[in-house]
């Protein structure tokens, strides 16, 4: 579990040689501020290569109530939001593109935002799993600005 009074995680670029399926990874994400999970999703080729492919889980970007980790990153909001705003001081809240995994709610809140697609609109990551080396990342975010009536 990744806990704020920690820093934990490697910065992406290489992990320990001869990962296995069971296993997590953990990266450090400057721009949220904390450590986020990457989960074993399937065996991949990724520019030629046979690779493991990670992408974050669902639960990382739960409110506090339905995951008590996040309580430290001051998820008290909705569902899918990373809140910024005490890191900023700004109200500043990040979710992955278009709410993917928040609230169905947020989505009709805000017009013009493209239809949900889980294929694109996630974080992934593909590593070689025997040198531990990352291959390709897929880093997707959308910066959410809270204005209230």
């Amino acid at each position: 579990a990744v806990v704020s009074t920690q820093s934990t995680g490697t910065e992406g670029m290489f992990f320990h040689p001869g990962l296995n399926k069971t296993e997590t990874l953990s990266i450090w994400a400057d721009d949220m501020f904390r450590s986020i999970i990457m989960e074993f999703e399937k065996e991949e080729k990724c520019l030629g290569l046979e690779t493991f492919k990670y992408r974050t889980p669902a639960y990382s970007m739960l409110n506090a109530t339905l995951n008590p980790n996040n309580a430290g990153f001051y998820s008290f909001g909705p569902n899918g939001m990373t809140n910024l705003t005490s890191a900023v001081h700004a109200p500043i809240m990040l979710s992955k593109p278009s709410f993917l995994g928040g609230d169905s709610w947020l989505l009709e809140e805000v017009t013009g935002l493209p239809p949900v697609d889980p294929v694109t609109m996630d974080t992934n990551i593909w590593v070689e799993p025997h040198t531990g080396l990352l291959v390709s990342a897929n880093k997707q975010l959308q910066i959410n600005i809270m204005i209230q009536r």
